[in-house]
């Protein structure tokens, strides 16, 4: 068991390599060399792990109920969250899914800059919307953690360099979706099937000893944030294992 992850986890890490490597040449080819404005390798990896993410079903199958091109549904999102990591968890990929929608997919343009119809809401600014919701995920993470942090650095570098680091996503669009089709490949498949399930049974491992802690908490001080919390943990343990079954409303 042992052995084999750590083979999924090497070719996991070659894999990541390989689209950071495109991407930093992408950069390159734009004038927009890592650390010419500001140290920012960390975002080239950021950026590197977000495009193997929107790769894997599973990243999809957790974001989607949470993403959406209406601002409108993203406030009313925040406005139920009374948890600050569900806050963050719920700016930052929509602020990713932007920032893929604006470099990768080279599509939001026909959103935003169409003929805006008589009688139809004005078209969304999804540029500024974009650099809104990384600089509220930033704000998020560093509450979180009571300090500020790496990852809130690169969400706020993002936001200053929003238009550059999108427009190098254009340019290592061609080489990703090459990358991307190495996926169809039945031995690479059986890979990422494998890491998949690990990261399934320990993401639900990780997420059950939170629940525990959470309800054990919750039994000394029945707080409404923390009923919240814990409901919500719930769902994401019941998407993972259906056996799971709990919820405090039933308490």
């Amino acid at each position: 068991m042992e052995e084999n992850f750590f083979q999924s986890d090497v070719e996991k890490n070659n894999a990541l390599n390989k689209i950071l490597g495109a991407y930093v040449r992408a950069r390159d080819k734009i004038g927009f060399p890592t650390n010419a404005e500001v140290f920012d390798e960390d975002v080239n990896v950021y950026i590197a792990h977000l495009l193997f993410a929107f790769a894997m079903p599973n990243y999809s199958y957790i974001v989607e109920q949470y993403i959406s091109m209406q601002p409108n549904d993203i406030k009313m999102l925040i406005d139920m969250a009374e948890d600050e990591y569900f806050k963050y968890f719920i700016y930052k990929v929509n602020g990713d899914n932007l920032l893929i929608h604006f470099g990768l997919f080279d599509d939001i343009r026909a959103i935003q800059y169409g003929q805006v119809q008589q009688g139809l809401p004005k078209a969304v600014d999804y540029r500024e919307l974009a650099s809104f919701y990384y600089q509220k995920a930033a704000e998020a993470n560093r509450k979180i953690h009571k300090r500020k942090t790496a990852l809130s650095d690169v969400l706020l570098k993002i936001v200053q360099y929003f238009d550059r680091y999108a427009e190098a996503l254009s340019r290592v669009r061609r080489e990703y979706y090459q990358f991307y089709d190495v996926f169809e490949d039945d031995e690479f498949s059986q890979f990422l099937g494998a890491v998949r399930e690990y990261e399934r049974t320990r993401n639900f491992q990780e997420k059950q000893d939170e629940f525990l802690g959470l309800y054990a908490l919750w039994l000394k001080k029945k707080s409404r944030t923390l009923r919240t919390r814990i409901n919500h943990l719930c769902n994401e343990l019941h998407s993972l294992d259906k056996t799971f079954s709990f919820h405090l409303d039933d308490q």
